[in-house]
């Protein structure tokens, strides 16, 4: 994780162009946060999956990705 020296506002951080990195705004500090991997997103995909399943078959509720 690396900090850059410019302190930015919420404002700023809206309008920087999106590209591949994932940034992240703490106390007017930018960070640049790294992409989750392969087994994050699997782990992600097995609870949705499990509870989606349980959402419909009992009407609880809603998921969202």
């Amino acid at each position: 994780m690396r900090t850059l020296k410019k302190l930015f506002t919420a404002e700023e951080l809206i309008r920087l162009p999106s590209g591949e990195q994932r940034l992240e705004l703490v106390e007017g500090q930018l960070y640049e946060m790294p992409l989750e991997g392969g087994r994050h997103g699997n782990v992600a995909a097995n609870i949705r999956s499990r509870l989606g399943i349980h959402i419909e078959e009992t009407g609880a509720g809603l998921t969202f990705a």
